[in-house]
């Protein structure tokens, strides 16, 4: 699956420079992005939310292209981190 790998480093680096306080709390914690990102990505998020939510977030990827799917996820992180 190289292009799941390449999106994971991706999201990795767009956390490390949006989200730098996070990234080194998941590090000292010893989580890796795989452990959340392969749920999120390989499913397009339907595991994770609500079915309503799921429809707008697939709107948005249908509309934009697929790496939209790497603004989601930090936007889920900084929404997650702040809440």
């Amino acid at each position: 699956l190289p292009l799941l790998r390449r999106y994971l480093r991706a999201c990795e680096n767009l956390v490390a420079e949006s989200l730098p306080e996070l990234r080194e709390h998941f590090i000292k914690q010893n989580v890796q992005p795989a452990v959340y990102l392969h749920q999120w990505f390989l499913t397009l998020f339907i595991n994770c939310f609500p079915i309503s939510m799921v429809m707008i977030l697939w709107d948005v990827i249908m509309c934009e292209g697929l790496p939209v799917i790497l603004r989601i996820a930090v936007s889920i992180l900084q929404v997650l981190k702040d809440s």
